[in-house]
């Protein structure tokens, strides 16, 4: 009996000292994960949406970072306002929004977990019409100084080269790459910026860039397209730039301007191929382009031009400047021509019945 007892009290011993162990809670694996979207209210992809709200439930718990700067509209035809309710985010606004237009909603980085601060991208999309507009663009934006890839700039889509903000618009990533979804078909100017007070407005000390022609946006449309952007010098600035096909591209141009500056495509423009048609215009020959895109660069300013493919497709034309004209020697042909003019062979120009004197001008009004 009293061995029993020994044995009991030294069980109970060891017993007793186990319990009184301290361990460790770990507390599980570290979350690394952003929260996710469970439910939409109406449901996203949804046609028709003619209402002023949304709701959106997340996984778990969250908070808003900077909401009124990354929770977008595009296009931006009214301001969001946002209401946390447990694990779920309300979404409302004032404005009626367009018949028949496809509206995106992002979040760039405004959702977070509470506990580790994890984030990411994720957008919503709906219409107001009975189709989802499907066109995509993409773009790559470069300084054009350096080459360097240009990120968290603001890429947009404009009704004119006029217009204050634009109609779409999306940020580009570390590599300069930015891509615009859900887009409707019709033409459109592009711009960049960097945005630095978030205005979507381009100021004039941030780093900019353009393409000065319109694009005809359809469901053909497949080019990468590559903006460069830079500080401009707006009392240097070179404007209008317009690609004359086959091979010019005719520009206004201050009233210093100094040719020997000016590059275009990395390469540094020859006296032979400009001339000054006006005082304050120069007209460039590029010869044939194989090229989508090419830019000009003059100073510190950077300018993209866009080569259509159906009018590089054009040919060399000549056209009397005055048809009507009646030829006399007080009043010569004058010809007009597409392209820059090498030489002129007097021998292979012919006149039934009469003579034809050959007279080659280039003066300050015509090539």
């Amino acid at each position: 009996m009293r061995m029993f007892k020994l044995i009991y009290l030294f069980v109970f011993s060891i017993l007793l000292f186990s319990c009184a162990q301290i361990g460790t809670i770990t507390g599980g694996q570290k979350d690394v994960f952003a929260p996710k979207i469970v439910k939409i209210q109406p449901e996203n992809y949804l046609l028709n949406f003619n209402d002023k709200q949304l709701k959106i439930t997340f996984d778990e718990y969250f908070v808003l970072n900077k909401a009124e700067q990354n929770i977008i509209m595009v296009p931006p035809d009214a301001v969001i306002n946002t209401l946390i309710d447990r694990k779920s985010l309300l979404l409302n606004w004032e404005e009626s929004l367009r018949k028949n237009t496809t509206y995106s909603i992002y979040f760039n980085k405004a959702i977070k977990d509470v506990t580790e601060g994890n984030d990411s991208i994720m957008s919503i999309v709906f219409s107001t019409g009975s189709t989802i507009d499907s066109l995509s663009l993409t773009v790559m934006l470069k300084n054009a100084f350096t080459n360097a890839p240009v990120k968290n700039a603001v890429f947009g889509l404009y009704d004119s080269l006029s217009a204050l903000r634009p109609r779409y618009f999306i940020s580009s990533d570390v590599d300069g790459k930015a891509t615009l979804s859900h887009i409707s078909e019709g033409t459109y100017f592009l711009k960049a910026f960097e945005d630095v007070n978030n205005d979507l407005s381009v100021q004039a000390q941030e780093l900019q860039g353009l393409l000065f022609n319109s694009i005809a946006f359809d469901a053909d449309f497949s080019d990468t397209l590559i903006i460069r952007l830079s500080h401009p010098l707006f009392e240097t600035r070179i404007k209008n730039v317009k690609f004359l096909p086959p091979g010019m591209v005719g520009m206004h141009v201050p009233e210093n301007f100094n040719p020997e500056q000016l590059t275009f495509l990395d390469k540094t423009v020859k006296s032979d191929a400009y001339f000054y048609p006006k005082r304050d215009s120069l007209i460039l020959f590029t010869g044939p382009m194989a090229l989508d895109n090419g830019f000009l660069v003059y100073e510190q300013d950077s300018i993209s031009i866009r080569f259509p493919e159906k009018d590089r497709k054009l040919n060399v034309s000549v056209k009397l400047k005055a048809p009507d004209q009646l030829l006399s020697n007080e009043s010569p042909m004058v010809l007009e021509i597409n392209d820059q003019v090498a030489a002129v062979d007097a021998s292979k120009f012919n006149l039934l019945n009469d003579l034809l004197n050959v007279l080659c001008k280039r003066s300050s009004s015509s090539i």
